[in-house]
């Protein structure tokens, strides 16, 4: 099975919309969002694609307002700061920031560690734990990309969207 892997969308509506509708043509049915989706408005417009997405802090979100917002969603479950998920016998930890990202990493409890912040794609190993930013959605400092991750392989695709 596979699943999608986003950050740092920051409010770019057009752009998490194509992302979204790029992750449904590969017949994904889960996202990871590691962070900073901005505006709580973000979370309707992730509801409206119907996919499952399991979603963390950043360091700009209306905390209150999101976690309300997610209260309210069929299709978005918080977290909070990081997220433990086991997909497809995988497990997976989900966070926003990299230096958390590479503690979990270095523990060797987890298969994929996923993570945002910087906004530059990354994908390397350590040990047998696969780590990823997917990049930016964002698209105001880099390439506009997210991943792809393949549970089966315990790998992932940087899809860069133009």
């Amino acid at each position: 099975m596979k699943l999608a892997i986003i950050s740092d969308s920051h409010d770019n509506i057009p752009k998490l919309d194509e992302a979204f509708e790029i992750i449904k043509k590969h017949n994904i049915k889960e996202v990871i969002h590691c962070g900073d989706l901005c505006a709580p408005f973000i979370v309707d417009e992730m509801e409206k694609h119907k996919l499952k997405v399991h979603l963390i802090f950043g360091n700009i979100e209306d905390r209150y307002r999101t976690i309300q917002k997610c209260l309210q969603s069929k299709y978005v479950k918080h977290y909070g700061d990081e997220a433990e998920i086991v997909f497809d016998k995988r497990k997976i930890f989900a966070v926003h920031y990299p230096i958390y990202a590479n503690i979990a990493a270095e523990s060797g409890k987890y298969d994929a560690v996923f993570f945002g912040h910087t906004h530059k794609m990354l994908k390397e190993r350590k040990g047998k734990t696969l780590i990823l930013n997917p990049g930016e959605i964002l698209g105001r400092f880099r390439k506009i990309s997210f991943a792809i991750y393949d549970a089966e392989t315990n790998d992932a695709e940087i899809v860069e969207i133009k």
